[in-house]
């Protein structure tokens, strides 16, 4: 959604998301995420409740106090903050940045842990730009998207988390000790492979085999970890993204289809229809009558 607040500029989006009841009992887990392009006038302050922030910086400069700690993030810098504590985060000209407030059991501490590891909130790191890589298209898309899944929203975290080098003595401190870790990789790692290959006709085998499963073995743990047959996620990703190049550009229905993998144009407004109610030039038709 489009987001308007003190010192956030036109252009910047944000959107909500309420993850399951074991989601937020069990796994890591997106709360909100956006893109903002803020002037001098922007400034939050918090006494400490919030959930967890992590920023990306794009672009010009966001000042922070926290923690007795005074620093300015700058561009490719990455800001980790532990919103329990509190914090305050400012623009004192342009700043172009995006972010994911997030949470789970262990995530307050992870936050600390990787803070005190790094002896600084904000992270210089190398791998910055693969990082941004991982977290720009997501964010932009979900901004733009009525729904996703909790595993999907949790991957983003999950593996944007893992590039944060973290040198202290356990790495692994953010993942809960009763969560099946292998598990919930395989259906992450999957997702992934999915979303990035969005103009692939899948079957459930290749997934299986990229997974190194067993058919059998294989739906039944991605079902289990996202709530969804992999069939029905790989129809619900292709409407999904359908959705957003509808919305965002003049790609013909037939350029949409085959881009993104169907059969026939028929094939593709049949499924549009079925997920949607309504044809794709139906859905551009009232998406363009709301702007």
């Amino acid at each position: 959604m489009i987001w308007k607040e003190t010192g956030v500029e036109k252009g910047s989006y944000m959107s909500y998301f309420n993850a399951s009841e074991i989601f937020r009992h069990y796994y890591v887990y997106m709360v909100s995420c956006g893109y903002f392009l803020c002037n001098q006038a922007y400034s939050i302050k918090k006494a400490g409740i919030r959930h967890p922030i992590f920023f990306f910086i794009i672009d010009g400069e966001l000042t922070f106090d926290y923690e007795g700690e005074h620093f300015i993030a700058g561009k490719n810098d990455i800001v980790l903050l532990n919103g329990y504590k509190p914090h305050h985060y400012y623009c004192e000209q342009k700043c172009e940045f995006l972010f994911f407030h997030f949470d789970g059991k262990d995530v307050p501490d992870l936050i600390d842990e990787l803070i005190s590891s790094n002896h600084s909130a904000c992270f210089h790191l190398s791998n910055a730009q693969e990082i941004y890589s991982n977290i720009n298209e997501p964010i932009t898309k979900l901004c733009h998207q009525e729904r996703a899944s909790d595993a999907f929203l949790s991957s983003i975290v999950y593996s944007t988390l893992c590039m944060i080098p973290n040198t202290g003595s356990d790495s692994n401190l953010f993942i809960p000790s009763h969560v099946n870790v292998t598990a919930d990789m395989v259906s992450y790692r999957i997702i992934e492979y999915i979303d990035h290959h969005i103009g692939k006709q899948f079957s459930v085998q290749e997934l299986a085999d990229y997974a190194g499963l067993s058919r059998h073995y294989f739906m039944r743990l991605f079902k289990k970890e996202t709530g969804y047959t992999p069939q029905e996620y790989v129809s619900v990703a292709k409407i999904n993204y359908a959705k957003l190049m509808l919305r965002t550009t003049v790609l013909t229905i037939s350029e949409i289809s085959d881009y993104l993998g169907y059969s026939s144009s028929a094939s593709f407004i049949n499924a549009f229809r079925l997920r949607r109610g309504i044809s794709p030039n139906q859905y551009r038709k009232m998406y363009a009558g709301k702007k």
